[in-house]
């Protein structure tokens, strides 16, 4: 029985002692487990007055077909001599306007810069609009809220000094004085503003096209399609063409009669019209499915080196031409050169900086 006894205790001494080394095997060898990684879907920032410290990690590489951009969709712009804003879904962009020092306003105080879909440019003063409030920039990441008549969202707004300027909204049009606002036409959807020699004229969504002379309203159209304005997405006005865009395409008038650039014939293509600006003796013409033109006396031709489908904005300071795009960014005309403002991949490494709101 001892021999028997002794012989069992052995073997499982031998059992504990073999299952000990392959734990601490186990334990010691590196873990070949696969880790799961998720898809990055939506950039996350930390401000740098709220980041903790944190351990470097190596920089992630992401092959072509996964590369990340941001600051792609170009909602409204504004230029100065030294600054460039830039209004996107993922915050508000400045930059100056060689597009080298460039940095994103972040969130704070109850002002969402995600929030901002339009600035406005009024004399001496800037004011961006988010929801149903304006703010203005006061200097260095200090924006504080206005209390004006002015209620985004403002399709168009025209100053004619300091303190008297036009404005349309989605529920008509207002002109401003120091003393009150006047409403001149109500019932309007406004989508576009532009004055002429002949007087206001007066986009709409639904409503038509308007012109105001002197104090009498009269509503526009073509004898052969007398629907072709009631939706207007654009206006703008260079002597001696008023240019309409709408969502069929391009109309010119020139005071006595209409050219129409609607897809019937080759040289433009019938496009939802997004954008027009005169500038360096030709129209620029935003699309919103055949990228950016040119307008030269009556030659079209398409601007290739703008890439992107659809124009968002454009914008002209001084001899410079500005782009805005809905999934390329911003491209500059200078020159006789197009380039891209600012690198739309890689936007992670640019700054951002927490604002202040007064």
């Amino acid at each position: 029985m001892r021999i028997k006894f002794n012989v069992i205790a052995g073997l499982v001494t031998v059992v504990f002692a073999v299952s000990g080394f392959i734990l601490m095997g186990n334990l010691l060898s590196p873990q070949t487990e696969p880790r799961l990684i998720t898809a990055i879907t939506e950039p996350e920032f930390v401000s740098t007055a709220q980041a903790e410290p944190l351990i470097a990690e190596p920089k992630r590489e992401y092959p072509d077909s996964e590369k990340i951009s941001w600051l792609i969709h170009v909602r409204d712009m504004h230029i100065t001599d030294n600054r460039v804003w830039v209004a996107t879904p993922e915050g508000l962009l400045q930059t100056d306007r060689n597009g080298i020092q460039c940095r994103i306003i972040d969130s704070a105080d109850g002002l969402d810069p995600r929030d901002i879909s339009q600035i406005v440019d009024l004399p001496e003063r800037t004011l961006f609009g988010a929801g149903r409030e304006f703010y203005e920039y006061l200097g260095p990441d200090v924006f504080r809220r206005v209390e004006l008549p002015l209620v985004p969202p403002v399709t168009y707004c025209h100053a004619f000094d300091s303190l008297q300027y036009i404005a349309g909204y989605e529920n008509g049009v207002f002109k401003y004085t120091p003393d009150t606002p006047v409403l001149l036409k109500d019932d309007l959807l406004v989508t576009a503003l532009a004055f002429g020699p002949d007087g206001l004229w007066v986009g709409t969504d639904g409503n038509g096209l308007w012109r105001l002379n002197g104090d009498k309203w009269q509503k526009r159209f073509m004898r052969p399609d007398t629907g072709a304005f009631d939706y207007v997405t654009a206006l703008a006005y260079k002597w001696p063409h008023l240019m309409v865009g709408t969502p069929k395409g391009l109309y010119r008038f020139d005071g006595g009669k209409w050219e129409v650039h609607d897809g019937q014939d080759s040289t433009f293509p019938g496009s939802y019209i997004t954008a027009l600006a005169f500038a360096n003796h030709r129209w620029y013409i935003g699309t919103a499915e055949y990228g950016l033109w040119t307008l030269v006396d009556s030659t079209f031709a398409p601007v290739d080196e703008v890439p992107g489908s659809s124009i968002t904005c454009i914008k002209v300071f001084r001899k410079d031409v500005y782009v805005g795009t809905e999934d390329a960014g911003v491209y500059v005309l200078r020159a006789g050169e197009w380039r891209q403002l600012y690198q739309t991949d890689g936007v992670p490494e640019i700054p951002r900086t927490l604002l202040t709101l007064m």
